[in-house]
């Protein structure tokens, strides 16, 4: 089952940097030799942890709606999907 998520998805979870997470893929991918290995380091240390509780917290709660999406389409159709 597919969810379309607003363009404003991300702005929902604030506590994460996604333009700064975007932009270090961006230059990971494509500028590979502007790298800052301490500034890598760092995030990895200190920003990835909280990234992944953020992470886990989507996958919840749109794991949630999935499943209340799926509920509603069988009460309304009255059948099992």
């Amino acid at each position: 089952m597919w969810i379309n998520l607003d363009r404003n998805f991300l702005h929902t979870y604030p506590e994460i940097k996604w333009g700064k997470i975007m932009k270090m893929r961006d230059i990971i991918s494509h500028h590979y030799n502007e790298i800052d290995e301490i500034e890598v380091f760092t995030a990895c240390k200190y920003d990835v942890p909280q990234l992944e509780k953020t992470v886990v917290l989507i996958i919840k709660e749109l794991n949630d709606k999935i499943t209340k999406l799926k509920k509603n389409k069988e009460d309304k159709h009255g059948n099992n999907l």
